[in-house]
């Protein structure tokens, strides 16, 4: 089927494919040159809490598959009706099709770029891309890696071909790096990417003789996964969690040619560094002023880690509840965090560290800048493990159905598929 573009920002009325007016009588939009400016939600509640965004999803009739907002429905069912929103390579309808990592760059275009890490395929085949969306128009940009046309999968740039791309960021020579899952899943790579060619140069690979192994004469690390992040100067921070050996924070050199412990909890002298709780499964890595913050389970809490000292200190322990696991995220226009990420869940927490406030997306009312619980297409139980960025304005972009991106407002609890 071929597939129809919805631009975000030159939408024109969808009265022609049997859209009619519907709503109350207040508007809920703020945006009048919206082209739905007339298809406010009908409750009180919300007229008085507007949104910015280009459509109202927060309630049925804007939601409804045949008579609603094609931004306002479940990407996944939009995708199958063929729709697209934006331009550019998709991963919509691929096999296990996943964004999984990245970053926003909000100096690069008109509202910013995400670059997101991309997996898809069954688990013999794995492929991967990093992939650039344009938040303004949701236009997308191949950037790296194994992509889909229309006469198959192609490449774009030169080098080994990615398994699946876990994360990426960009460092401080402005070259980009892909940390990859391999098809053993023993094996971690990382790679340097050239942000104008897609040429990608494998730098490190985990548990081969042929590149540095981290302190190897303490016997064999089992590297994880989701850990991984850039500091100022260009040094990798992945971890590990081994039998016998305890687990740990480990930092590669900008060459990844030597490594060295940062933070490690063992009953190995050589693997021992700082004091503090550190969660077992460490993962969700990001600086935020400075220090490290990671995630982990058993126990599940976030903890904020001097890199030099490799003390940790604990930014929040789970309460009876469970919170989400993946990602830990500041947003400084709230001043608060965002915990994100749980397995076959939509799983998003707000906590105030002033307060010790904490709710998901869902409730409402407990922090006095999100009073409703969400609506639209943020709503929908698959966001999973996928990557979540934080607006300048406090708003999440939010990585759904594997394959999207969804912009959520906490100040009306609205959202909208923004690139698809």
């Amino acid at each position: 089927m071929m597939r129809a573009h919805l631009a975000a920002l030159s939408l024109v009325s969808l009265a022609a494919a049997g859209c009619d007016l519907l709503g109350g009588s207040r508007p809920t939009l703020t945006n009048k040159d919206s082209p739905y400016y007339d298809r406010p939600c009908p409750l009180e509640k919300y007229a008085d809490n507007p949104t910015d965004l280009i459509a109202d999803c927060r309630c049925g009739p804007n939601q409804a598959p045949r008579d609603g907002i094609p931004l306002c429905q479940r990407p996944y069912e939009l995708n199958r009706e063929g729709f697209a929103v934006g331009e550019g390579p998709s991963f919509a309808g691929a096999y296990n099709a996943e964004y999984l990592g990245g970053f926003l760059d909000e100096a690069e275009g008109l509202s910013g770029t995400v670059y997101v890490a991309v997996g898809f395929g069954g688990s013999t085949d794995r492929s991967g891309a990093v992939l650039a969306i344009d938040v303004a128009t949701g236009n997308r940009r191949a950037v790296s890696g194994t992509f889909l046309g229309v006469n198959g999968p192609y490449e774009v740039g030169t080098g080994p071909t990615f398994a699946t791309v876990l994360d990426v960021r960009r460092g401080p020579d402005q070259k980009l790096y892909a940390w990859v899952r391999t098809l053993k899943p023993s094996e971690q790579e990382l790679y340097r990417v050239d942000p104008a060619t897609g040429d990608r140069t494998l730098i490190w690979r985990g548990r081969d003789s042929a590149f540095n192994q981290c302190l190897s004469d303490e016997g064999t690390l089992q590297y994880n996964d989701n850990g991984f992040a850039m500091d100022a100067q260009g040094r990798f921070y992945i971890s590990h969690g081994t039998v016998g050996l305890g687990i740990g924070i480990l930092r590669l050199s900008p060459d990844a040619t030597s490594c060295e412990l940062v933070a490690g909890a063992s009953d190995v002298p050589a693997l021992q560094k700082g004091t503090g709780p550190l969660p077992g499964s460490l993962q969700g890595f990001t600086f935020v002023k400075g220090k490290l913050i990671a995630s982990g389970r058993s126990p599940k809490i976030f903890v904020s880690v001097d890199v030099e000292t490799g003390n940790r200190e604990l930014l929040y322990e789970s309460q009876g509840l469970t919170p989400p696991e993946r990602w830990a995220l500041w947003d400084e226009h709230h001043q608060a965090w965002w915990f994100t990420g749980f397995e076959s869940s939509v799983s998003i927490w707000a906590y105030d560290p002033a307060t010790q406030a904490t709710t998901d997306i869902f409730g409402g009312a407990v922090l006095p800048w999100m009073p409703l619980g969400c609506g639209g297409p943020v709503q929908i139980n698959s966001l999973n493990y996928a990557p979540v960025f934080v607006r300048s304005n406090g708003n999440l972009l939010v990585g759904q159905d594997g394959f999207s991106l969804v912009e959520y407002e906490p100040k009306s609890g609205n959202s909208v598929i923004i690139s698809l």
